[in-house]
């Protein structure tokens, strides 16, 4: 594919028709907008396929707080449904990244459903980046497929870019799973319990330098089938996540598995420094 920064008017409605395809017309960001973050400061990134369609974007624009040194913020990256699973996703990371250090920024930030597992191992295992803020219902309601019918919990993604870490995920292109088996679990599951995995009870009083919170292995199955179990894989995530993070934990990793998927904890003012 053919990935290449986009501020042109007509591309720019393409990148906007894609979202509405991708989210529905509710949740798209107008043309105008997109259109003045793509010239001043921002970066909007187009994947192209083999016809010359654009099958994916990268939307970001520029963000600042006082003390900290301006950096961008990641709003939406998006993939046809036809072109998933091909790398478009991992490709466009990488193409941003690439981008915003030759723009002179030295992070990006995103924010995430923690519960959605292809999500995180994007996020977390393959571009190396970490996860230590939760906001809750960030957006409010929406009404996308994704997103009906559960508060729109977030966790903020930080991925500082001239990261040794980051440097090797990228290098590598996939990593099959973080070690966090060794952990101790704070989100014991009970046994049984059908097709749907439920935790038992929070283990919120653990101390331990790495811990780790499970997520459904397929969230969106899940609320399709039981909302309800859905809705309390929300509550009890967001209180194991809250709590941790408020401790001093940060997610450094994610490990796949089949009912379940595990975010791994690690406990220090700087994950990465050992």
């Amino acid at each position: 594919m053919d990935i290449r920064r986009i501020t042109a008017l007509a591309d720019v409605a393409l990148v906007v028709a894609l979202q509405t395809e991708v989210w529905g017309a509710a949740e798209t960001v107008p043309t105008h907008e997109v259109l003045v973050h793509s010239r001043t400061g921002g970066l909007v990134l187009g994947a192209y396929g083999g016809a010359g369609d654009l099958i994916g974007f990268a939307y970001a624009f520029p963000a600042w707080q006082a003390g900290a040194a301006p950096w961008l913020h990641s709003q939406m990256v998006a993939v046809r449904q036809g072109a998933r699973s091909r790398g478009a996703g991992f490709a466009l990371k990488g193409a941003q990244r690439r981008e915003a250090l030759a723009m002179g920024y030295r992070r990006i930030t995103w924010t995430y459903d923690p519960l959605q597992g292809p999500n995180a191992n994007l996020n977390i295992a393959r571009l190396g980046a970490i996860a230590r803020h939760y906001e809750r219902d960030v957006y409010g309601a929406m009404q996308d497929s994704l997103n009906a019918g559960l508060p729109s919990d977030r966790v903020l993604v930080e991925w500082d870019l001239d990261r040794a870490r980051v440097r090797a995920r990228l290098d590598q292109g996939s990593v099959a799973s973080d070690p966090a088996d060794l952990a101790p679990s704070v989100t014991p599951l009970q046994p049984g319990g059908g097709r749907w995995p439920r935790i038992a009870a929070l283990d919120l009083g653990r101390g331990e330098p790495e811990l780790r919170v499970a997520i459904p292995g397929d969230f969106l199955a899940m609320k399709a089938a039981d909302l309800g179990l859905a809705a309390d894989w929300r509550a009890q995530t967001r209180a194991a996540l809250e709590h941790y993070f408020a401790a001093g934990y940060a997610v450094v990793g994610f490990a796949r598995g089949q009912a379940v998927h595990h975010y791994l904890l690690r406990a220090g003012g700087d994950p990465f420094a050992r």
